[in-house]
């Protein structure tokens, strides 16, 4: 097990959060490259794939809750 690269996976993980969070309410073409750059955060970590899968679904997860709270109802 590779420490470093748990921890360069949380640190990516935190700024993709950071990044779309400083945007709600996220626009559509927010939300397309949001998408995109999920995927692409995925095959940047093939060493642990599984994981980044599963931390980066929770952020995305977080970040359509936060933005439905951001939305006028």
């Amino acid at each position: 097990m590779n420490l470093f690269k748990y921890n360069e996976l949380w640190n990516e993980s935190w700024r993709y959060f950071r990044h779309y969070a400083e945007k709600i309410p996220l626009s559509d073409d927010d939300w397309v490259e949001a998408i995109r750059m999920m995927s692409e955060f995925v095959d940047r970590h093939p060493e642990n794939e599984a994981f980044a899968r599963k931390l980066i679904i929770m952020v995305m997860r977080e970040l359509e809750a936060q933005d439905k709270e951001a939305r006028p109802s």
